[in-house]
């Protein structure tokens, strides 16, 4: 679209400048020869060596303004329309690659594994070079912050054992207790299991509490046994 370039142009116009001269030397040796030939002054080869190195620098000047002409005239419509054709099937070829790259940026965004809070690894459920999938699980985590621990509680309990609720928790091993509040109660009733001691007879039905423990030091360690008091019932409640 731009043209031909002012650099180009100006070596080609030099280029046809210095042919011109040549030819311009040529013709008048030529001429010179042809009438010293017609006295024997020299031979009639050397009017034809003369000759045939005009013609020579005649076909060069010829070519050398037939660059020049058509730099002046620069590109055909037709060049530039196949040049634009290019262009544009050269875009549409970098957009779908941009897509293809945006793809694949996000495929391997997909493949990173992110831990959905504060955790810390438990067991490694799938060794590197396995096949992994969306629904598979890779790692098992232990929840860091914040810590739970899981009681149950006779359903006599459940009208003054709620959500929010203040509770005490003491661990063995801890010197001092540990604050912590109710924060899910389960809406179905289980037997007790084996490793619980209540003051209640086992058989009994209980269900499922867990306390959310604050734990800013990280003293707690994973299954350890703890004893639960809540403050406003008398008796403990122990996992």
């Amino acid at each position: 679209k731009n043209g031909t370039r002012a650099e180009d142009i100006a070596s080609a116009r030099a280029a046809v400048e210095a042919v011109r001269a040549a030819f311009v030397g040529s013709s008048r040796v030529y001429e010179r020869y042809k009438k010293l030939v017609t006295t024997g002054g020299i031979s009639q080869q050397e009017t034809d060596l003369a000759e045939a190195d005009f013609l020579s620098k005649k076909s060069e000047l010829a070519a050398a303004e037939s660059v020049l002409a058509r730099l002046l005239a620069g590109e055909r419509s037709e060049d530039v329309a196949a040049a634009e054709a290019q262009f544009s099937a050269a875009q549409a070829e970098l957009t779908g690659a941009q897509a293809q790259l945006a793809i694949c940026e996000q495929a391997l965004r997909d493949a990173e594994l992110f831990a959905p809070c504060a955790a810390i690894v438990r067991k490694r459920l799938l060794e590197p070079g396995e096949m992994a999938g969306p629904s598979a699980p890779a790692l098992s985590l232990a929840v860091v912050s914040p810590k739970r621990v899981r009681v149950w509680i006779p359903e006599t309990l459940l009208t003054r054992v709620k959500n929010g609720v203040p509770a005490r928790v003491r661990f063995d091993g801890a010197s001092h207790e540990f604050a912590g509040t109710v924060g899910f109660i389960s809406p179905t009733a289980e037997f007790t299991p084996k490793n619980v001691e209540t003051p209640e007879l086992r058989t009994s039905l209980v269900y499922e509490c867990r306390i959310f423990v604050d734990d800013p030091e990280n003293e707690l360690k994973l299954g350890a046994p703890a004893t639960v008091v809540f403050p406003q019932i008398s008796g403990e409640i122990a996992e």
